[in-house]
């Protein structure tokens, strides 16, 4: 036998680990791109192809009448003799009644009468549950006759549903509204099956949507009219406004579809205001005489920009005119296509011209919504990735309109929201769902750190690439990474794997770093640890004296990597993510993130910078930044209501600043706005708090450190009870001449240190 050295041995060891890994790592990939492939959908075996509406309305009665023609195609293997429909099937939940007249079959112009159910399958015990989440009512229908393979049928629905109490608000949707002004509001989403949906397994369709495995269902056409008061006005969202007609005290609005999909409609007392613009209009219903005429041009002007952005990355689409919908009944921002609702308190809100100007003003709830035209409404996502390609996708888009147009850099808001709430290491793609919270947040900046590895030029090649291949169709993540493959002739599933399906990110540090002379100036090596996961290209700062050298490194996960620079002068510092902008670091690094945003109006992105400049050190930065938000919060809540962290965090600051007698008007402000939520509602306090990150963990661990924060700014140790009628009971004692503790200055402006 041959004779090995123990050197012999080891190496061979290694090499034998070392391809190990690698086929290890190709077999995982390659089942991640398997699991991809398959597209999770419900097989469709009846279809319906198009839609013929007629909709009229009764608002003294809070009831909408719906003639509805369908045309259904058989596209299983057998004939079909009955069908199952969604209409309304879980109307408790939304809060309406329906009610089914009558379901035909249009045969040779004749109307032949279909024999029906409208009830739950099977029946509950409790029949006062039928239409509900857990018992939606079925309509079953027994077609005679029958409908054979590969053949079409007419059906006709005519039904009613009426609003059982209009001035609820507690709906998840208020699909017919009372206003204050005394007119009513509709409005009719894709999100619910107003018109007749084929009804599937509800059970298995519950687990897909849970999951955000979203089903594959064909996308109609159709056409509709409206009959509608004449002094209210329609909208079809997504849709072409072919004619309107008077009808004596009524007034009839025809349209039809600009892509196939699920029409979406608006009624309301509403003027009617257009905005014209270069190469495309919007058309705005706005609530009657109520509101601000420059701010809707604002965002009509900004709607245009945002179009013809849109229209050159990724393609034009079936149509230039775009509808928006000021909704009073605070339905908030929803996508169709080419349409949207927003709330109407939108256009209210006093502006001045500053502030609406072109270079300035960005409305990123417009932007979102309209990007779905192309994610979500032109190409219709399923199974794995759902999300990511609706909502990731329209979350870049939105932030590069920004960054490019605009010059704001919403993406730091994005990164320094995931690091600091510690879900940046979260995957998007868990084993039985996607996370739906990710897909806003962490999917955006996937695909911008993808553009940054393609380059700009390969990635909105392929990004257009896409919107055109799949057009007025569906599409899976697997279409969506083929493409990518496709475009750049590069295989992306390895980073696919890294981004979407494995948890963690690359945390860099700096091991060694040596300067010296050379014959044409100074050479610099760096040595760089990769002690994360992944891999994600990253800037690197080296500084001389006043002067400093942009670089760019990358290091493998595990691995440690020296780089050579030439530089003109000795490096005395070294600096990995000066900026904080890149998706890596640990934890000190995941609060520095914060202050990678430049500029934010949003109160909470105000605070939390506020937060981290007290923890550094920077105590004027920090009370300005925490004096913005509470200013802005006291204009929308009124005064001394702003939230009770940002009156704790600025009050520990001005305590490490010594400004005691204003810390102690800020902490009594937190106690005051704590013991009034907490009588109001007890069990959301946790919650807010938890929000703001002053608490974590568990709820016995946040109950434990609001206590622990509470004992510290007093001095005082009292048991925690939910509804604090300890402390309260204290408080009503002691408040008058309450002084903050010497233990206070032991609490960070983030909470417990």
């Amino acid at each position: 036998m041959p004779k090995y050295s123990s050197i012999n041995i080891i190496l061979l060891a290694v090499v034998v680990l070392f391809f190990t890994t690698l086929l290890s790592e190709a077999l995982v990939i390659r089942n991640f791109s398997q699991e991809i492939a398959v597209a999770t959908e419900i097989s469709e075996t009846l279809a319906i192809t198009d839609f013929d509406v007629s909709l009229s309305s009764d608002f003294d009665n809070n009831t909408l009448s719906l003639r509805v023609i369908c045309v259904l195609l058989n596209k299983g293997p057998k004939a079909i003799e009955q069908a199952d429909f969604d209409i309304f099937a879980r109307e408790k939940f939304y809060g309406v009644k329906v009610n089914i007249a009558s379901i035909s079959q249009l045969i040779s112009g004749k109307s032949i009468a279909q024999q029906f159910s409208h009830s739950c399958v099977p029946e509950p015990e409790d029949p006062s549950l039928q239409g509900s989440m857990e018992f939606p009512k079925i309509t079953r229908v027994t077609l005679s006759p029958g409908l054979e393979e590969g053949q079409e049928s007419i059906l006709q629905f005519e039904y009613s549903f009426t609003e059982i109490d209009p001035h609820r608000r507690d709906l998840p949707y208020r699909i017919l509204a009372a206003l204050p002004d005394g007119s009513k509001e509709v409005c009719l989403l894709s999100d619910f099956s107003w018109i007749p949906r084929v009804s599937g397994d509800f059970e298995k369709l519950t687990e897909l949507y849970r999951g955000n495995f979203f089903p594959r269902y064909t996308k109609p056409t159709w056409k509709i009219s409206i009959t509608i008061p004449s002094s209210y006005e329609a909208m079809v969202m997504d849709g072409r406004l072919e004619k309107t007609e008077q009808a004596g005290k009524e007034k009839v609005s025809q349209w039809a579809y600009c892509t196939p999909g699920l029409p979406q409609v608006f009624i309301g007392y509403s003027d009617k205001v257009e905005v014209k613009g270069e190469g495309a209009s919007v058309v705005f219903l706005l609530p009657k005489g109520a509101y601000q005429q420059n701010v809707v041009e604002a965002i009509g002007n900004f709607m245009v920009r945002a179009y013809n952005f849109y229209s050159n990355l990724f393609g034009s689409l079936n149509g230039n005119e775009m509808h928006i919908a000021a909704s009073s009944a605070d339905i908030g921002g929803h996508g169709a296509f080419l349409g949207m609702t927003l709330d109407a308190s939108v256009f209210q809100q006093q502006m001045d011209e500053s502030e609406l100007s072109p270079s300035r003003f960005f409305y990123e709830t417009g932007a979102h919504e309209l990007a779905h035209s192309w994610w979500g409404n032109s190409i219709s996502s399923y199974g794995r990735g759902t999300k990511f390609l609706r909502e990731s996708l329209c979350n870049f888009s939105t932030g590069h309109l920004a960054r490019e147009v605009f010059g704001i850099n919403r993406y730091a808001e994005y990164i320094a929201l995931l690091f600091m709430r510690g879900s940046a290491q979260n995957r998007l793609f868990n084993p039985d769902s996607d996370s739906e919270g990710l897909a806003y947040q962490k999917g955006p900046f996937v695909l911008d750190i993808l553009r940054e590895e393609m380059g700009d030029d390969v990635f909105f090649k392929c990004l257009k690439s896409f919107a055109t291949k799949f057009k007025d169709s569906h599409a899976t993540f697997s279409d969506f990474v083929s493409v990518c493959n496709e475009v750049s002739q590069r295989d992306w599933m390895p980073f696919f794997f890294q981004w979407c399906y494995q948890e963690g990110y690359p945390i860099y540090r700096v091991v060694s770093f040596a300067s010296s002379s050379s014959k044409d100036g100074w050479e610099t090596s760096v040595t760089i640890r990769n002690d994360g996961k992944g891999i994600v290209r990253c800037p690197l700062e080296l500084r001389m004296g006043s002067e400093a050298q942009e670089e760019i490194f990358r290091v493998p996960e595990g691995e440690e990597v020296t780089f050579t620079y030439r530089t003109p002068a000795k490096v005395d510092e070294v600096l990995i993510d000066p900026n904080h902008t890149a998706y890596q670091g640990d934890e000190k690094e995941a609060r520095l993130k914060i202050l990678a945003v430049k500029e934010s109006t949003w109160e909470w992105m105000n605070y939390w910078q506020g937060v981290v400049y007290g923890e550094i050190g920077e105590n004027e930065k920090a009370v300005e930044r925490i004096s913005r938000a509470i200013i802005s919060h006291t204009r929308a809540f009124g005064a001394d209501k702003a939230h009770p962290a940002f009156y704790f965090s600025r009050g520990i600051v001005y305590l490490h600043m010594g400004e005691q007698q204003k810390a102690n008007e800020d902490l009594i402000a937190f106690i005051d706005r704590l013991l009034e939520m907490a009588s109001e509602n007890p069990d959301v306090i946790i919650g807010t708090l938890a929000y703001a990150e002053l608490l974590s963990g568990s709820m016995q661990e946040r109950q434990n450190q609001l206590n622990e924060i509470l004992k510290c700014i007093t001095g005082e140790n009292i048991p925690f009870d939910a509804k604090l009628n300890g402390w309260r009971k204290w408080w009503q004692a002691n408040r008058a001449k309450f002084q903050a503790s010497p233990s206070a200055s032991a609490l960070s402006p983030g909470g417990i240190k």
